[in-house]
This record gives C-alpha cells, structure tokens and sequence, in this order.
C-alpha cells in the first residue's frame, strides 16, 4: 500500500518498432499483492516492454523492506492535527533488505527466485551523501552533477539475480576502509563513526576468508567489488545481497571495556591481602579473553556465512531453501575449523547437533523442504535449528558418505556449472 502507481505502458516490439497494447483497466489485489492488467488482446509469444511510473512512500512507518537510518527530532507543525506526536524524527539514510519478498514493498516486480533479471539503476541524490548497490557505480565522466546539492549516480549492470538479492544502502557514512584480495577485488568497508573498532576487525577478516574460499570453491567472484556495509538498524544479523553485504552493528561489534564482565571487586578494595587481589586480576583478565574471542567467533561465522552466499547466492524456489543455507552452514563450520577455530568449531557443532535431535524426538520436529502455498508462510522457513542445523548435517552426511576429495571435487565442480545462473 506504500507504492503508488502513476502510469503504465506496454508495448509489443515488432520489426517496424514498438507498437502500443491497449490497456483496458488496472485492478489492484492487496491481499495477494499483485496488480493486474486487463488488456485489449491476447499476448502472444515476443517481446514486450513494460513502462510503470510509480512513488514509493519510505520512512513513513517500519516497512519491512526498507530500514531507515534515524535523524535528529524536528518540531512537528501545530497546524498538523494529523501528527500523534510533538516531534519527529528525520531519516538520514536508508538501507534494504528484501529477502523473502519484501521487494515488492518497495518497487512493483516479479518478487519470485525462479524470475531472475539484469538491474540498471540511476539515484539522483544530495551530493553528500553516498549511495551503495549491487554493482559498481560508472566512471564519473558519466556520472553527473545536476547543481552543488544534487548529483546523478549510475551504475553498472547486474547478472541476472533474483529480485530479493537487489540492494540498496544510502546515507552520510563513508568507506572506513578499502583493501583488495589476491585477485586485486575492491572490497570496501563502510560504517559510521560509531563502528571503527568493529569495522576495522570485519576489514582485517573479510578479504583472507574471502580468499580462502575463491581458492577452495575454485570459482572467480564475477562483480568488481564487493561491499561490507556496517548500518545500526537492520532485522537480522546480516543479509548476503549480491556484491552488497549488510551487517547489523550490534552483530560485528567488539567490547572495548571491561565494566560488563561478571567479576565482584568488593573485596579487593577492603583490606584483603595482594595475592588476592592478584588472583582477581587474572581471573578477570581471562574473561576479558574469553569473552573477546567468543565475540570475535561470532563475527567471523556471520562474515564467512555471508561470503560464502556469494557463491551460494540465490534459489530457484523457496520449498529448496535448505539447499542454499545447508551448505553455506556446513562450509562455515569447515573454512572455521580448518584454518582458525578447530575446537570451538567441533564444540558448537555437536552442541546444535544435540539440539537438533532433541527436536526431532519431538513434536517440533519438521521436514527440510516445506511446500509453500502463500508468501505468508515464508517467514517459517528461517528456523535456525531445522534449516541451518539439519541443512548442515545432511550436507556432512554427503561428505562423510563420498569421502572429503570427492565432495570437494564434485562441489567446485557444480559451482562452475552452475554459479551466478
């Protein structure tokens, strides 16, 4: 209800040019979110254009596609019955994140995996402000500047993907960091000033890992850049959008103090003797590691996750979502015990492991694929335990049952046949 469509054309391409198809009537259908066009003939086998001209409302209310940077409160006007409020807040920015289906909550389009399409996309906007997407924007001869305020973005084309991979991230922030893999890929970290410590350490892993898995899974990343963008206000941990990665703050953020760590020192400040204050010292000392390398293991799951869904990118439907989210898992648990976390890696697995059994001895339990028959039921796919976990399992129940050479093999093999399709 957020999209307002102005105008729409379609036109059938002949080989005298585009000849208009008539178009009777346009019938709106919330519930089912479609819009359908009653035409004046039948559409036969070719070429058609589609023209739509539309607005989308933003920032209005918590779309769920569609995640706006905060902004500082301005006094709402007396003369506006209509604000429940004395203030409101400006948005500064926004960000985007439009797996399973919320796309079409911010463009029309065929929001279906199985429908995958190239994207040109040109932003108009405020000259101090940047604009992130799929691809890499064109050279500047080509973008320009239509004032001192306002400025024209365009960029490259995309593969063809899947509407819910398109991406968009746009605000005041700026690249902490640019560096470059092996292969000389532009892999850029953009945040806000609040996040330096967790961009620099997501800067630090993100392009060895990325190597790592370019070399193992033998496949080329296909896009000229890859970039990490760090946003304080994001519904999920991280979203693997092609070429534009997007992680929650909260999820890559590393403690610089102390004062949270459970440690009592009342008595160490009375009269007690220095050995014991010596021992308290080290027994914090110790959870201060402790505590800092289970955030560090946690950040770099979540970054080697979403790296690896640049090569298990997308799906053809969501009843086989497993496929796509088993193996990233399984991978992640690999790449992390192979070349950092051996036993933390080993620990964690068999503990989800044990919690996966305890739920298939019960009512809880639930196949891998679940046949969808409304986009209302896509939120149940994401189960951490029945998706992730069992997708895992059943992915190392395929190595062990083959042998490690052979599966590894075989899968360097099917993302050469068939990556980025």
């Amino acid at each position: 209800t957020n999209i307002f469509i102005q105008r729409i054309r379609l036109y059938r391409q002949t080989e005298f040019g585009k000849v208009v198809v008539e178009i009777k009537s346009v019938k709106r259908h919330i519930e089912r979110e479609f819009v359908r066009l009653i035409l004046g003939e039948r559409l036969s086998v070719g070429w058609y254009w589609l023209y739509i001209e539309f607005n989308t409302r933003i920032c209005q209310s918590e779309l769920e596609g569609t995640h706006c940077f905060p902004g500082p409160l301005l006094s709402s006007d007396p003369k506006e019955s209509s604000s429940p409020l004395p203030s409101r807040q400006l948005a500064t920015g926004f960000s985007t994140k439009f797996e399973p289906n919320f796309a079409r909550t911010f463009f029309p389009g065929w929001d279906d995996p199985s429908i995958r399409s190239t994207f040109n996309l040109s932003v108009q906007h405020f000259s101090d402000t940047n604009i992130l997407f799929n691809t890499s924007p064109l050279p500047n001869k080509q973008n320009v500047s239509t004032s001192n305020l306002i400025k024209l973005t365009r960029f490259e084309t995309t593969p063809p993907m899947p509407l819910y991979l398109f991406a968009i991230a746009t605000g005041p922030f700026k690249p902490i960091q640019v560096v470059t893999t092996k292969t000389n890929l532009s892999l850029n970290i953009w945040s806000n000033n609040q996040d330096l410590l967790a961009a620099h350490f997501v800067a630090n892993f993100s392009p060895i890992m990325f190597d790592k898995l370019q070399e193992d899974f033998n496949v080329k990343y296909p896009l000229s850049k890859l970039d990490i963008f760090i946003t304080p206000k994001y519904p999920v941990g991280g979203m693997e959008n092609w070429g534009l990665i997007i992680l929650h703050s909260d999820n890559v953020r590393i403690s610089n103090s102390d004062s949270t760590l459970p440690i009592n020192d009342d008595f160490i400040d009375s009269s007690k003797e220095e050995k014991i204050k010596e021992q308290k010292n080290i027994q914090r000392q110790n959870l201060i590691e402790i505590d800092k390398l289970a955030e560090k293991y946690k950040i770099e799951k979540l970054i080697t996750h979403e790296l690896i869904h640049q090569w298990f990118v997308s799906i053809w439907n969501w009843e086989e979502l497993w496929l796509s989210e088993g193996f990233t898992s399984y991978f992640v648990f690999d790449f992390l015990n192979a070349h950092n976390h051996p036993q933390l890696t080993e620990h964690e697995y068999y503990l989800k492991l044990i919690e996966l059994i305890n739920q298939q001895s019960t009512d809880g339990r639930s196949s891998l694929i679940k046949l969808i028959t409304n986009s209302k039921q896509l939120d149940r796919l994401f189960d951490s335990i029945q998706l992730y976990t069992k997708g895992a399992v059943v992915v190392k129940m395929l190595k062990d049952l083959v042998g490690p050479e052979v599966f590894r093999t075989s899968i360097a093999r099917f993302l050469r046949e068939n990556s980025f399709q």
